[in-house]
C-alpha cells in the first residue's frame, strides 16, 4: 500500500485505483487520438496541469503504473513530493469528472450506475476535504518564485521535502527518485470500517 497522512480506507482505496487507472486511459487515448505532438502536449497539460511541468509521458505512465502496482501490496511504501503532486493531479482529474458524470444524469437509476467506484455509491467526491486528510501538505504547489525568496535558510526553517524545490522551478525528477521504496518506519494497513463513509453516506468524505 501508499503511505499517506493518514491510514487510508478502503474506500479511499477504491477512488485512488479508479483515479490511476482513468489517468492511464486518457493518456493512452491522448496518445492514440492526437494528431501531432502539440495537440498531445495539450491534453496532458489539461490532464495534469502541475504535474506536467515536470513530468514528461513516459515518467508519468511508468510512475502511475508502479503506484497503481503497489497500491494493494501489504508492504508499505515511501512516496516523496514527486509522487504526491502526480497524485494530486490524478485525484483531482478524478473528481472533476466523477462529479460531473453524477451531476448530468436523469434517472436515479443512472444516478447510481454513475456514481458507483470500486464496491460504494459516492455520489461527490470532496477534492479538497480528501487532500487535507492524506496529503501530508502541498508544499509542491509553492509558487515558483517565492520558492526561491525564501532562500536556503528560509527553506530549511519551514522543513520543506529535497524535492520541493526542484517541483517548484520546474526541474524532472530523477529516476532515483521516482523509485518506491518499502517504508520500515511503520506499518498500517487497510481501515476496513471507513471514518469517513457510512452506510448512508453520498459523500466521500462523510464528516455527519
Amino acid at each position: 500500500m501508499l503511505r499517506f497522512q493518514t491510514p487510508p480506507d478502503k474506500v479511499f482505496t477504491a477512488i485512488l485505483k479508479d483515479s490511476l487507472e482513468l489517468i492511464i486511459d486518457e493518456i493512452n487515448d491522448a496518445i492514440a487520438f492526437s494528431k501531432d505532438t502539440e495537440e498531445f502536449i495539450e491534453q496532458l497539460n489539461s490532464l495534469l496541469p502541475n504535474a506536467s511541468r515536470v513530468f514528461n509521458p513516459k515518467t508519468t505512465i511508468s510512475t502511475i503504473k508502479e503506484m497503481l502496482a503497489c497500491l494493494e501490496k501489504p508492504q508499505l511504501y515511501y512516496l516523496n513530493d514527486y509522487h504526491y503532486l502526480l497524485l494530486y493531479d490524478t485525484l483531482s482529474n478524478l473528481c472533476d469528472l466523477h462529479n460531473d458524470a453524477v451531476n448530468d444524469t436523469e434517472t436515479q437509476e443512472d444516478r447510481i450506475e454513475a456514481s458507483q467506484i470500486g464496491d460504494y455509491n459516492i455520489e461527490e467526491l470532496l477534492f479538497d476535504e480528501i487532500v487535507d486528510i492524506y496529503f501530508f501538505d502541498t508544499d509542491f504547489l509553492t509558487d515558483p518564485d517565492d520558492m526561491v525568496n525564501l532562500g536556503v535558510e528560509g527553506r530549511k526553517n519551514m522543513a520543506f521535502n529535497e524535492e520541493t524545490f526542484a517541483i517548484t522551478q520546474g526541474l524532472a525528477p530523477h529516476p532515483e527518485e521516482l523509485k518506491l521504496r518499502v517504508h520500515k518506519g511503520e506499518e498500517t494497513t487497510v481501515i476496513d470500517i471507513s471514518p469517513y463513509f457510512g452506510s448512508q453516506s453520498k459523500v466521500y468524505p462523510d464528516f455527519d
